[in-house]
């Protein structure tokens, strides 16, 4: 309780050191909830879906992420489709694999890292969205793309190679894949695909069960 208190006491005198607060306290209280997900992938995830706005999450990650790296020079940009509506989905489960493979990316060396958010509507098949992460590193052989999501397979110095493992595993268990492109020296580009699950398609009673 002492942050919250303390929160509180500083709210009427500084406000700038409050919000300051309030950004640590959520922070810690992401971290715990991805701790207790990833202690879970030897074991079956158990899906909770709830109405998610996949922009303000992709952005909010972003942040996070972007402030675990504050004390190098990166730079993590955005460019979110308005157009995207609240899906249904596991949010902590995407944010868990939008954080790795943002992480990936400048643990890789990446100075710059492009995230983009867009809504597909094919002219036949099922609507879907992407979230796309695109880097400027240094690029990945072939021969290891083809084994990139396997665990315990990276190329960073001391890498468990769990983060995209995971993050595929989360993809898919959420109806959807993710794919990679890459060229040597040039960067890589990771899209996830999932399917747009409607919160106008969903009982009401279901929501609130949640």
């Amino acid at each position: 309780m002492t942050p919250q208190v303390t929160r509180d006491e500083l709210a009427g005198r500084d406000g700038a050191a409050s919000e300051s607060l309030t950004d640590i306290m959520q922070t810690v209280d992401r971290l715990e909830s991805w701790a207790r997900r990833f202690l879970e992938f030897a074991r079956p995830f158990e899906l909770r879906p709830a109405p998610c706005d996949v922009n303000e999450l992709v952005s909010q990650t972003a942040g996070l992420v972007a402030r675990k790296f504050a004390a190098e020079t990166v730079q993590i940009e955005t460019s979110l489709d308005e157009t995207l509506p609240l899906v249904m989905l596991d949010s902590v489960l995407l944010e868990q694999a939008a954080a790795a493979l943002m992480t990936n990316a400048l643990e890789a060396g990446s100075r710059k890292v492009a995230v983009t958010t867009r809504l597909r509507r094919p002219p036949s098949g099922a609507t879907h969205f992407t979230i796309t992460v695109q880097d400027d590193g240094k690029g990945i052989s072939e021969e290891l793309q083809a084994r990139l999501f396997r665990a315990f397979v990276s190329d960073k110095p001391g890498g468990t190679g769990l983060g995209l493992a995971i993050s595929r595993r989360v993809c898919q268990l959420l109806g959807g894949d993710i794919d990679v492109t890459s060229e040597l020296g040039r960067g890589s580009t990771f899209t996830v695909t999932l399917p747009v699950a409607s919160v106008e398609r969903v009982e009401p009673r279901a929501i609130l069960a949640h």
